[in-house]
């Protein structure tokens, strides 16, 4: 049997309330919330107050719901309480997830392997262009000065 996570369990209540907020969407949520005081069932209850089974029935009316914008409105919400969950610091180090190791190795493994070549491009990229010589730079540049003395005097 899944573990249904119900507004009170300590370890999503606020994460999810902060990353929802964040992502603004609260009309989403009051959605969600106010309409399950308009159902007979929960009697007057909002969707926080529901039990487990309530909650997950009046969720299901979401998501099996014929009106698209409401099973939209289910999905989105799925995704993002999955998001928030992934994202919480306590689940990522039960999972052992830590994508900073990952992209340190991988960055590391990259520049042994390919370190010279972007040496080289760089260099290649800092040089000067080959196909103007440099005495016609500094030609263009002295006038370019001149011209800016005239004009100013």
């Amino acid at each position: 049997m899944k573990k249904v996570y119900s507004a009170k369990d300590s370890l999503m209540v606020g994460h999810v309330k902060n990353v929802l907020a964040t992502f603004g969407i609260r009309c989403v949520i009051r959605n969600l919330e106010l309409s399950a005081a308009a159902v007979p069932s929960s009697r007057g209850r909002t969707f926080s107050r529901l039990g487990p089974a309530a909650a997950c029935a009046h969720f299901a009316r979401f998501w099996h719901s014929r009106v698209g914008p409401l099973h939209q409105l289910a999905r989105g919400m799925k995704a993002l309480v999955a998001f928030a969950y992934y994202e919480h610091p306590v689940v990522k180090r039960r999972m052992e997830y830590h994508p900073e190791r990952w992209i340190a190795e991988v960055a590391r493994r990259r520049l042994e392997r390919w370190g010279d070549a972007i040496r080289r491009h760089e260099q290649a990229i800092l040089a000067p262009d080959p196909l103007v010589p440099t005495v016609a730079l500094a030609r263009k540049h002295k006038q370019d000065k001149e011209g800016s003395h005239a004009r100013s005097a």
